[in-house]
C-alpha cells in the first residue's frame, strides 16, 4: 500500500518530495547541457541544480524528523512506515545520479574556461565590474569552487548515507536502527504486554524520549554547521549565489 509520502520511480519507492526535486534537477541539468545558451548559463544552471538538490534533501529530512517527533511508538504501522521512509532517504540515489552528471558538466566548464577564456565569454558583456579582466579571473576561481562544492555532495556526502555518513544521514540512520529494534521487540513479545495489542505506556514513553533525544542532537549539530550538515551547504550556496550576483547583475 502506498502512503501519503511515497511514490515509485523505476520500481523503487521514493519520497514524493525527493521525486519532485529530482524532476526539477533534471530540468536544470538539461538546461545546462543546452550548448546554445553558452557556458556561463551552463555553470549557473548546474549551480541551481545543486541548490535544488540540497533544498529537496533538507525538505525530506525535516519532514522525516517531524514525523519522528509525533510518531506513535506503540503502533507497529506508524513505526514501520517511518522506518520505511528513512530507508528510502538513505538508500535511493536519484539525486546522487544527477549530481554526478553535474560534476562532469562543471569539469567541462572549467576546462573550457582554462583553454579558451575569451571564447568562454563570447557574446557575454553583463559584468558589473568595470575591470573585465578582474571579473573574468574571479569567475574562474568561482567555477573551480563550484565544481568542488558539487563534487563534495556527489562523491562524499551522498554515496554512504545508508551507513550513516553524509548529508543528513547520521541521525536518521540512528533513528532507523532504533525503530527496527522496536519492531523486533514487538514481534518477539507479540505486542500483548499491555493487554490491548500495544506495548505498555512506559515502553512507549521510553521510546519517544529516546527518539526525541536523537532529534535534539540532530538539531544541535545542524545549528553548528559542521560536517554532514545542511547548514554547511546552505552557507556555501549563499556565498556562491552572492558572488554570481555581484558578477552578473
Amino acid at each position: 500500500m502506498i502512503s501519503g509520502w511515497e511514490t515509485t520511480v523505476a520500481g523503487k519507492i521514493v519520497s514524493v518530495v525527493i521525486k519532485e526535486a529530482h524532476e526539477r534537477i533534471k530540468t536544470l541539468i538539461k538546461e545546462a547541457e543546452d550548448n546554445k545558451k553558452g557556458k556561463i548559463i551552463s555553470c549557473i544552471s548546474y549551480f541551481n541544480a545543486t541548490r535544488e538538490a540540497i533544498s529537496g534533501l533538507q525538505r525530506e529530512h525535516d519532514m522525516i524528523m517531524g514525523e519522528a517527533r509525533f510518531c506513535d511508538f506503540g503502533s507497529k504501522d506508524e513505526i514501520r512506515n517511518l522506518a520505511k521512509r528513512i530507508h528510502a532517504y538513505l538508500t535511493v540515489d536519484l539525486i546522487r545520479d544527477e549530481m554526478s552528471t553535474a560534476v562532469q558538466g562543471l569539469e567541462n566548464c572549467v576546462r573550457s574556461f582554462a583553454n579558451d577564456t575569451s571564447g568562454f565569454f563570447a557574446g557575454f558583456r553583463a559584468f558589473r565590474q568595470a575591470d573585465r579582466l578582474a571579473a573574468i579571473e574571479k569567475f574562474g576561481n568561482l567555477i573551480t569552487e563550484l565544481r568542488q562544492y558539487i563534487s563534495d555532495l556527489a562523491y562524499r556526502d551522498l554515496p554512504h548515507r545508508e551507513s550513516g555518513t553524509g548529508i543528513g544521514a547520521r541521525h536518521l540512520a540512528e533513528i532507523r536502527q532504533a525503530l527496527e529494534n522496536y519492531l523486533w521487540s514487538d514481534d518477539r513479545t507479540g505486542q500483548d504486554q499491555g493487554g490491548d495489542g500495544k506495548p505498555p505506556s512506559s515502553v512507549v514513553i521510553e521510546r519517544r524520549q529516546a527518539i526525541h533525544a536523537i532529534i535534539t542532537r540532530s538539531e544541535a549539530d545542524e545549528a553548528t554547521g559542521g560536517e554532514d550538515t545542511f547548514l554547511k551547504y546552505r552557507e556555501k550556496t549563499k556565498m556562491i549565489e552572492g558572488e554570481l550576483g555581484i558578477l552578473f547583475t
